[in-house]
């Protein structure tokens, strides 16, 4: 939540992940963690919003390099054949600006794999 990188930043020092960074003046804090760290934050984080995963990084300048490096990413280790999940999306400074076409591509690229 954006104001209270901070207050987050505590808390998870308190519950011992000292190496939490700001990303920016995004509201957004990024830290290093195992799948312990997932559940602890989840269950102990009083003022975050949510815990995200980055399951992979990559540059993407046009539409076909963002399909292939989605198709990249092992998504049978994350969502189960069948289930229904939401690609939401935002552009920001991106060549790839039309936020609809890469949420089209992402989804395609998943249920292609």
């Amino acid at each position: 939540v954006m104001g209270l990188e901070a207050v987050v930043k505590q808390e998870l020092a308190d519950l011992g992940y000292t190496d939490a960074r700001a990303i920016g003046a995004s509201g957004r804090i990024e830290l290093t963690g195992s799948s312990e760290a997932i559940v602890n934050c989840n269950l102990h984080l009083r003022t975050a919003t949510r815990v995200m995963l980055v399951l992979a990084s990559f540059e993407a300048m046009t539409f076909d390099q963002l399909f292939d490096a989605t198709t990249a990413i092992p998504w049978a280790d994350y969502i189960h054949a069948g289930a229904s999940f939401p690609v939401r999306g935002k552009s920001v400074k991106s060549t790839l600006h039309s936020v609809p076409a890469c949420q089209s591509i992402v989804k395609k690229a998943v249920i292609a794999k």
